[in-house]
């Protein structure tokens, strides 16, 4: 675990270590392969509404999301005080007596990544857009930590980087996973489209989630709401089985809206 968290791609985006019913082994993939990967459930979403009962399709039913719990953690300012939306950072490398300093800015590092690599246009969490009257870098926290080098003869130790573009990963790996956690929901669906011995359909999957609107405005055609609506990344998952039905409760997880109509 503690590998996994000091891990990152050459881009910064962090690693999750999972385990699944079908999988013998323990999972380890980057965020961006797992963001960029298919939904299971391409056109055929899960919606929740208020008349869910109306539904008369089984497989329609089987597609109703039973009930939901919102996090709601879109807190802006937590992101500002924990230096993840731009900060002073030193690394103080204790052997060598290097002060590795550089600054942090989460628009040229974390969200230019995610938009080259087409996995958000928009990150509902945070708006620079917000921030416009700063003409520079915000830099919201000064933050030190202690490094360390040549400590082992043949490998490195779990914090030794070779140079500031390394250690720069760290801070951009923090934020992603921050942001990717700000705006998770929990939901409750039926477990039939999941019982799937042949491979794993549960953590590490995607799922097409979309939530009607529950005010009629006259004149707006999106029946949607976007904030919750949108491809969530299945970050966490329980199975229930009783004698009458076998449901699952998720822990969703997403960036972006994407285009959701």
């Amino acid at each position: 675990g503690l590998m996994k968290n000091k891990a990152t791609t050459t881009d910064g985006y962090p690693f999750y270590l999972f385990s699944t019913l079908v999988e013998p082994a323990l999972q380890m993939h980057d965020l961006r392969t797992l963001l960029s990967a298919d939904t299971m459930n391409a056109g055929k979403p899960y919606v929740y509404y208020e008349s869910q009962l109306a539904e008369k399709s089984t497989t329609g039913n089987r597609r109703i999301i039973m009930a939901y719990q919102s996090k709601d953690t879109h807190d802006v300012y937590k992101l500002l005080n924990d230096g993840l939306i731009g900060g002073e950072y030193r690394y103080l490398d204790t052997i060598k007596k290097e002060d590795h300093k550089f600054e942090f800015d989460i628009d040229s590092e974390v969200i230019s990544n995610l938009k080259k690599d087409d996995i958000v246009s928009k990150i509902p969490s945070y708006d620079s857009v917000r921030y416009d009257w700063s003409s520079d870098k915000i830099k919201s926290r000064k933050i030190t930590r202690v490094a360390a080098s040549k400590v082992f003869d043949k490998n490195k130790s779990l914090s030794e980087r070779d140079e500031i573009a390394q250690y720069r990963l760290n801070e951009v790996s923090r934020s992603m996973s921050r942001l990717l956690t700000a705006g998770g929901i929990n939901f409750i669906v039926n477990g039939l489209d999941f019982f799937d011995g042949l491979e794993a359909t549960t953590i590490g999957n995607k799922l097409e989630i979309r939530f009607l609107r529950n005010v009629v405005t006259e004149g707006v055609a999106k029946k949607f709401d976007h904030r919750k609506s949108g491809d969530y990344l299945i970050f966490a998952c329980k199975h229930s089985f009783t004698p009458r039905e076998y449901t699952l409760t998720f822990s969703g997880v997403k960036l972006s809206n994407g285009e959701v109509t």
